[in-house]
């Protein structure tokens, strides 16, 4: 998906990686990146679509983030553990604690925050109805909900509070990739 910054480029790489995961294609993710369930074939994936379209386009988004990496600069000294690769078999000391100073500038990268087995079941797997998914950095933070209404937007605030950088053009963005899938795939 790729595309980063911009409603323009995050709606059309998430419609782009949606259409590619609905005909069990990885679009530009590598292929030994995702895993998709055995017999998947396009019935098999507009069945799961339709379960929970919204479910569907947030895993396809948590494989391959519309929005790929955040950058900050760091409020205080801190030490973050590394790691050696995220998504491949871990060696033996591939962990590292390093230090780095306040105002020192970090770049995250979402697609790997979604990969880390100590987080996700079968990280690979593409399932959009894991029990996980609400743990997935997707759109520059972590969201839970995609219903509108008065309920919807106080989290959607509570949300916003926690991540300060989350997208707030994300339900736009998964509506609009909705509406055009079923036209294309001719959901009623």
């Amino acid at each position: 998906g790729g595309g980063g910054g911009g409603g323009g480029g995050v709606h059309s790489g998430g419609l782009q990686s949606t259409a590619s995961f609905l005909m069990g294609k990885t679009g530009e993710v590598p292929a030994n990146l995702v895993t998709f369930p055995p017999d998947w074939d396009l019935a098999t994936a507009k069945a799961s679509y339709a379960s929970s379209p919204h479910n569907f386009i947030r895993e396809v988004c948590r494989l391959d983030p519309p929005v790929t990496s955040a950058t900050t600069s760091l409020d205080s000294d801190t030490e973050i553990l590394l790691y050696n690769g995220v998504g491949i078999n871990r060696l033996p000391n591939s962990k590292k604690l390093s230090s780095f100073r306040k105002g020192t500038l970090n770049q995250y990268t979402l697609s790997m925050a979604n990969r880390d087995p100590d987080t996700f079941t079968e990280p690979m797997l593409f399932h959009p109805a894991r029990e996980d998914l609400d743990l997935a950095v997707t759109w520059n933070g972590i969201f839970k909900d995609t219903r509108l209404g008065a309920d919807a937007d106080a989290l959607a605030i509570e949300e916003e509070r926690k991540y300060p950088r989350l997208c707030p053009g994300r339900l736009l963005s998964i509506y609009t990739i909705e509406a055009i899938i079923d036209v294309l795939i001719g959901k009623d």
